[in-house]
C-alpha cells in the first residue's frame, strides 16, 4: 500500500505539492535521491567550468530544488532502514 509523504518544498502557499511513496524499497528511494544529487553536482561543474553569465536566482532555485528532493528521498530511504 502506498505511503505518500511530502517532499520538502518552499511553495508560495507553503503547502507541499510533490510526494514520495515511502513504501518503496530503500534502494529505489536511495537511487532516486542519488540521481538528483548527481544532477546538482553536474550543474555545479558546468557553472564552475562555463563562461556564460547566468541569473544567480535561477541557479540557486535549480540547486535548491534538486537538493531538497534528494534530501527528502534520502530521509525516506533511511526511514525504511530503521
Amino acid at each position: 500500500m502506498p505511503d505518500y509523504r511530502p517532499l520538502p518544498s518552499f511553495t508560495p502557499a507553503g503547502k507541499p505539492v510533490l510526494y514520495v511513496d515511502a513504501s518503496q524499497s530503500a534502494l529505489e528511494l536511495y537511487e532516486s535521491a542519488q540521481e538528483r544529487l548527481d544532477a546538482a553536482r553536474q550543474l555545479a561543474l558546468v557553472l564552475f567550468c562555463g563562461d556564460q553569465q547566468l541569473d544567480d536566482s535561477r541557479v540557486f532555485a535549480a540547486f535548491h530544488l534538486l537538493l531538497s528532493d534528494a534530501a527528502g528521498l534520502y530521509e525516506a530511504a533511511f526511514a525504511q532502514r530503521r
